[in-house]
Order: C-alpha cells, then structure tokens, then sequence
C-alpha cells in the first residue's frame, strides 16, 4: 500500500486537520467521517484560542483523504509508527530503547481500539525505518496501516 506522501509503503498515516475552535467544531468533523465509515482510532487535540490541530489516525486515511479533499477541510499528513506496548510498564523501556539510539520523539498518543491485546502507542519522532528497526530487534510489534483496518 503506497500512501499519499510516498515514503516507505506500511507506515501509519496521521492527518493534522485543522478545525475551527468553535463550538460543535470537533464533532462536526469526526460525525462527517463515521458517517462515511472512517473511524477515529486514535487522536490528539492541539487546542488555541482561534483554532485547534486534532492529530488523527483513522481506519481509512484513503477515504478520510478524499473527504477532506471534498469538503474543503485544511490538513497535512505525515507517517507515524503504531508501537504496541503490552503493559503500561512497558513504556519506559520503548522509550529508553529509543533515546539509547538517539532518536527524538516528537510526541505519542493511544489508539482508542487496538487491533491486539494491550496498548498501541502513535509514535511521531524523526526516523521511521531506523527506529521500528531498533524497537523490532528488541522484540517490541510495530504496527502498520493495514494492521488497523478493523
């Protein structure tokens, strides 16, 4: 699966939409994607006085895409990696393993539903590849896109 920004196939694709600080705003758009059958699996509201960035991982980010695209809806999008943790205590040696290879984290939040027992993690840090390379070595799952369709 190739994604829109056409970096390494697989990866999970986050959209940054940006949505007017207004009451109903957030709802609004989240009732036009279920509607459509995209589901919010995971997200993170960057909240200002104006507006608000909500960081969305959905089921279908081809849909989601075309979407935004039809209705006018400002985003980007990025990659990002689904790591899972199986415990919570869990989280402080994924973060170790990746400050031992030096590799920033940016940001991380939970997915609502997990494809798979315990918690996936949305990770946004600087180097995909490298970094679910060090986290697969030391036997933590790194999800991708197509491990999220439910």
């Amino acid at each position: 699966m190739e994604t829109q920004i056409g970096k390494e196939p697989g990866w999970i694709v986050q959209f940054s939409v940006y949505v007017n600080n207004a009451l109903g705003g957030v709802s609004d758009l989240v009732t036009l994607l279920s509607e459509e059958g995209v589901l919010l699996l995971g997200f993170a509201l960057l909240d200002h006085r104006e507006c608000a960035i909500l960081r969305v991982v959905c089921n279908y980010p081809e849909l989601a895409r075309k979407l935004f695209e039809k209705y006018a809806i400002a985003y980007c999008e990025s990659e990002v990696l689904g790591v899972h943790v199986a415990q919570a205590s869990r989280l402080a040696e994924v973060l170790e393993i990746l400050a031992q290879v030096e590799i920033d984290v940016f940001y991380f939040y939970p997915l609502l539903t997990c494809p798979i027992a315990g918690c996936v993690l949305v990770v946004g840090l600087e180097d995909n590849e490298f970094s679910s390379a060090m986290l697969e070595t030391q036997g933590i799952k790194v999800l991708r896109q197509s491990d999220l369709i439910l």
